[in-house]
């Protein structure tokens, strides 16, 4: 099977390009360049934003089930918690039902700013695929879906 020419313009070893941790890794700091570039304004890391739109989806959820979502450790997600309730992002308080257990709310500079960071959120997302056509985008992220969602993995 001969190489894609784009793989030839690359100063990467030919036997790496064929494997697919290397490509996703690669890719993964491509999308983390696009996303720190274009996010810059609004301080926000993938992690943060990441957090944030779980906790958005899933209201009065606990650490655990935001690690288990976002596929983070749970002391990642405690990391970047901290940071997002120091700025006032999001508010951690005790369950009603179990005063042990702290559930997850964004506060209303949480929600304002996961709305400023939406249209940047599809900027960033059109630009990680644009190298792609709109076919190669659908399959591209139904296949790279299937193999991150396929597994559970020990977070």
């Amino acid at each position: 099977m001969p190489k894609e020419e784009y793989l030839e313009t690359i100063d990467v070893p030919a036997e790496l390009t064929d494997r697919p941790g290397f490509l996703l890794r690669k890719a993964h700091q491509v999308a983390v360049a696009i996303f720190t570039e274009e996010a810059r304004h609004l301080s926000l890391t993938p992690p943060q934003h990441n957090v944030l739109s779980a906790v958005a989806r899933f209201p009065g959820c606990s650490q655990s089930e935001i690690s288990r979502a976002v596929g983070y450790d749970r002391a990642t997600v405690g990391a970047v918690l901290v940071g997002l309730e120091a700025r006032h992002l999001v508010r951690r308080q005790s369950s009603s039902d179990d005063r042990r257990l702290k559930v997850l709310t964004l506060t209303r500079q949480g929600k304002e700013l996961l709305q400023a960071a939406a249209p940047v959120t599809k900027r960033i997302n059109h630009r990680v695929v644009e190298a792609l056509s709109a076919d190669e985008r659908r399959v591209f992220i139904r296949c790279l879906a299937k193999i991150a969602l396929s597994r559970k993995t020990d977070t």
